[in-house]
């Protein structure tokens, strides 16, 4: 019977909509957003400009900071000590990093103290690196104005003579002044995030989950 099978299919797609405008009326009165801004909302973007040769001799980077912990803080100002002022530079973007490491000049100028050794590979062979415990901010404005931070307190592998690595590759700001580098921003991180490198163009993203970034 054909008029009776259009007849039915003609009441599913009915039945189909109405379940969608239901689901739909649900939504807006929970005040959630809908699926297809839901992404969006769930991640902070910032972008960097770099000139394209800079982005390809050196590699994308972040300015960052660190800073010792806060119950090293605490202890120092318990004790009428000074607290280091956390130190600001540059962290290099590293996929082939698994974790965030912390340059070992700065960890030496913050007066860390060594937790542990650890030895890595490469491909250079093996290299045994200290380990310290660590205070990480990285603070962003995103394209309203607003300044979200992600800030972590974690053992991070230490970088040797990262500055004298820099030097010696010319690494310079677009003001021709040196590049502070402090560490390296490694997956550990990264896995919260969405890299966007746009090469020809000297410029990249990065959208940072706000499963990590405290609110402004």
């Amino acid at each position: 019977m054909p008029g009776s099978k259009r007849d039915a299919d003609k009441r599913q797609a009915a039945h189909r909509e109405k379940q969608r405008l239901k689901r739909k009326e649900a939504t807006k009165k929970s005040g959630a957003a809908p699926t297809n801004g839901a992404a969006a909302s769930s991640w902070v973007k910032f972008e960097y400009q770099y000139d394209p040769a800079v982005l390809q001799g050196f590699g994308p980077h972040v300015v960052a900071e660190w800073a010792v912990p806060d119950h090293f803080a605490a202890f120092l100002a318990a004790n009428n000590s000074p607290v280091p002022q956390a130190i600001v530079g540059h962290m290099l973007v590293d996929t082939g990093a698994s974790s965030t490491s912390i340059a070992e000049e700065v960890a030496k100028e913050l007066g860390l103290t060594q937790i542990d050794t650890v030895t890595t590979y490469g491909a250079h062979g093996g290299q045994t690196s200290r380990v310290y415990l660590a205070k990480f901010r990285l603070s962003v404005r995103d394209e309203h104005g607003q300044i979200h931070t992600v800030e972590q307190e974690l053992a991070t592998m230490a970088i040797h003579d990262m500055q004298g690595l820099y030097d010696a590759m010319g690494v310079r700001q677009s003001d021709g002044s040196p590049v502070r580098p402090v560490g390296l921003l490694g997956r550990d991180f990264l896995r919260h995030t969405r890299l966007t490198y746009h090469g020809t163009e000297g410029r990249f993203q990065i959208a940072v989950s706000k499963v990590l970034v405290r609110q402004p």
